[in-house]
C-alpha cells in the first residue's frame, strides 16, 4: 500500500495501524483501520473486505459515524471496484481507495483509471490442513509477529506450504504481513477470541472417521 501512496504523491507518507477500536458499533469496529499521513493531510483509511457487500447509502452512513468518533477525514479501503461502484461512490462523495488506479479523497486528491482489475478468484471455502496449522499457531502468539522461516521451522513444514498457507489466511483476513528487508513477519489482525469467531466458518473438522470396536 505505502509503495502504491508513494508513488503518486511523494516519499511524505506514514501508515499507522490503528490498533484501538473505536467505540462504535461490532461490525465496524472490526474493520482494519490505518491512520495515514500525506505531505500533512492525515485521514483514516478503513478496509472494506472483498466479501462484504456494500451500497454507496449505507457506505455514507458509516462514514458519518466514522467521522463523529474518530474526528478525522475517512476513506474506504476496497480491493477490487468496477465502474459502476466507483460512479456511485463519486456521486455520493464518499472517499475511497482502490489502488493502484482508483483513488477519490476530495480532501487531497484524485487519481482515476478506466482500467478496473477483475476480482481475484481464490478459493477459500476452507483451510488447507496446512492453513489451519498455521492459523493455530499464530494463534497461540497471540499479539506477537513471526517470521515466516520461524513458523517452518517451528511447525516442520517447507517455506512454500508457510507462503500458501498465509497468503490463503490473508485473503480470509485473519492476518496481516508485513515485509522487512527479506524477511517476512506474520501476526493476527485482530484479537485472539475475535480470531477463532471469524475462522470458524473456514476451519476444518480435524476429525475425519468415528467408528465402534468391541472391547475384547
Amino acid at each position: 500500500m505505502i509503495n502504491d501512496f508513494k508513488k503518486l504523491f511523494g516519499d511524505e507518507i506514514s501508515i499507522n495501524r490503528l490498533k484501538e477500536n473505536p467505540n462504535i458499533a461490532l461490525f465496524l469496529s472490526r474493520r482494519i483501520m490505518y491512520k495515514i499521513n500525506i505531505n500533512g493531510v492525515s485521514f483514516v483509511l478503513i478496509e472494506i473486505h472483498p466479501d462484504e457487500k456494500f451500497g454507496a447509502a449505507a457506505l455514507k452512513k458509516q462514514m458519518r459515524v466514522y467521522e463523529d468518533n474518530l474526528q478525522s477525514n475517512i476513506a474506504f479501503s476496497f480491493q477490487t471496484i468496477t465502474k459502476m461502484q466507483r460512479d456511485s461512490l463519486i456521486h455520493n462523495r464518499i472517499p475511497f481507495v482502490a489502488l493502484p488506479e482508483q483513488i477519490y479523497l476530495p480532501f487531497f486528491g484524485i487519481v482515476l483509471n478506466n482500467n478496473f482489475k477483475k476480482p481475484k478468484e481464490i478459493k477459500k471455502e476452507k483451510m488447507m490442513p496446512v492453513t489451519q496449522q498455521l492459523f493455530l499457531y499464530l494463534l497461540y502468539q497471540k499479539d506477537v509477529s513471526v517470521l515466516k522461516s520461524t513458523a517452518a521451522d517451528t511447525l516442520g513444514i517447507t517455506r512454500t506450504s508457510v507462503t500458501r498457507a498465509s497468503d490463503q489466511l490473508l485473503e480470509m483476513n485473519l492476518i496481516e504481513q508485513k515485509k522487512n528487508g527479506k524477511e517476512i513477519h506474520m501476526k493476527l489482525c485482530h484479537k485472539p477470541k475475535e480470531s477463532i469467531e471469524l475462522a470458524k466458518p473456514y476451519m476444518i473438522n480435524p476429525v475425519q472417521n468415528k467408528f465402534t470396536i468391541n472391547k475384547s
